[in-house]
């Protein structure tokens, strides 16, 4: 059923990951998706029968995305609260080269093993990168509690566990935890995954 057929796009120099499917969402699209070829967007209409080759549609779209989630997209802005109640919004106009998104959560075991890495990864690149936790917990106490024993000094956000479909995990497809979003200067999201081999990719990126 074309409700449930996905239809993975990369580009050539773009590989899939073995280990971290979650990574690999990011070339998924389904019948009446749209996507971005060659500067153009173009609608997936249909599939040959025999499943050989796709029909698209050219769009007469005059400017990108402004609420994508995939490698590629720009991410829109999204008003947000830090621990102690104050307004922020990510990304930040004249901020660092790259903002690192961490969506994690203090009962999740992945998210806690992959704090030092994060913390090497701020540290190394500390006049580039930016870091901003978006923690899904059960109140903004516990998120600062954990981060005041566990030496975190970057911004921190914090969503409720009991409403898991806030509008910036909607929005960001977030579905596992952790998940790391890179953006670049220009809010283009350059990496999206949730495996801790995604550390060295974000490394290589901000290296170059």
């Amino acid at each position: 059923h074309s409700k449930f057929l996905n239809i993975y796009i990369k580009e050539d120099i773009q590989s899939f990951s073995t280990k971290d499917e979650f990574y690999n969402q990011n070339f998924v699209y389904q019948l009446k998706d749209t996507i971005k070829l060659d500067g153009g967007y173009y609608r997936i209409d249909s599939l040959k029968n025999d499943f050989s080759g796709l029909f698209i549609k050219r769009l007469h779209m005059v400017k990108d995305f402004s609420d994508g989630f995939r490698i590629g997209d720009i991410m829109q802005a999204y008003p947000l609260k830090n621990l102690s109640g104050a307004n922020f919004e990510i990304p930040r106009k004249g901020s660092s080269d790259y903002l690192l998104l961490d969506f994690w959560g203090t009962w999740c075991p992945p998210c806690r093993e992959m704090l030092p890495d994060i913390k090497n990864l701020k540290h190394k690149f500390s006049d580039r990168l930016e870091v901003v936790g978006i923690a899904l917990d059960k109140s903004p106490e516990v998120v600062q509690n954990y981060c005041s024993k566990n030496d975190i000094d970057w911004k921190q956000t914090y969503l409720n566990i009991e409403e898991p479909n806030h509008f910036i995990l909607k929005n960001l497809s977030i579905k596992v935890y952790p998940t790391l979003i890179l953006l670049d200067k220009n809010n283009k999201i350059v990496y999206r995954g949730s495996d801790i081999s995604g550390i060295k990719e974000i490394e290589k990126i901000i290296s170059q």
